[in-house]
């Protein structure tokens, strides 16, 4: 009984620590906890429940940008010391996603923090960076077998570019069986009718349980 006591408290610091944004010292929790028998899996299942606690408290305005981008890091941090630990421990995937910057678009913040929020969710990301193509997301869509890609998209210039995005992936044969959302200070709810995407949002956290919904769907 104790030692389930101490694995739930245990886990509860880990939790603690990630909402708590605390980037200098989530490595050594984590190491430390895994040094004392916690499984790996337990903790990246503890960092996913994490960012849903984070993604609550931005959307009751408790948190802004700046704290979602503290979380990202302090997510990736945590991620980084827990993969050496990882191999030989079988991780199914809960979907897989294509996410990149609209080609014309060289920002990243808005993409860096949903490819967190997903990674800890136990979501596959392929990250196709900046200046992404609309063709490169449909044809990588294709060979990686995803469900749902996500551009991102700071500026209104790139906007128009989605419309593009949906004709490639219907010219890939994908129509039906991927789902395309866009995300970014740009995007317009109205965009789902005007470009022919499935999701239009200005929130990571909404993007993110979109994304999350579609591919429980699957």
């Amino acid at each position: 009984m104790d030692g389930i006591v101490k694995g739930e408290n245990s886990l509860q610091e880990i939790i603690d620590a990630a909402v708590m944004l605390d980037i200098e010292n989530i490595d050594k929790i984590v190491k430390r906890e895994i040094e004392s028998g916690m499984k790996p899996l337990n903790i990246i299942v503890a960092l996913g429940q994490a960012m849903e606690i984070v993604g609550d408290k931005f959307e009751r305005g408790e948190y802004f940008l700046y704290d979602l981008i503290m979380a990202g890091e302090t997510m990736k941090k945590a991620m980084k010391t827990v993969e050496p630990y990882l191999k030989g421990e079988e991780m199914k995937s809960k979907g897989k996603v294509v996410l990149g910057t609209i080609e014309g678009d060289l920002h990243d913040i808005g993409k860096n923090i949903i490819k967190s929020l997903l990674t800890v969710s136990g979501i596959e990301v392929i990250d196709l960076g900046l200046d992404v193509t609309p063709k490169k997301f449909a044809r990588t869509a294709n060979l990686e077998k995803a469900s749902v890609i996500g551009v991102s998209a700071l500026l209104s210039i790139s906007i128009p570019k989605l419309k593009e995005v949906v004709e490639a992936v219907e010219e890939e044969g994908l129509k039906g069986r991927v789902k395309i959302i866009a995300g970014g200070a740009a995007v317009r709810p109205y965009d789902t009718e005007t470009y022919g995407v499935d999701a239009a949002v200005n929130s990571a956290v909404e993007g993110m349980r979109i994304i999350k919904a579609w591919l429980e769907e699957h």
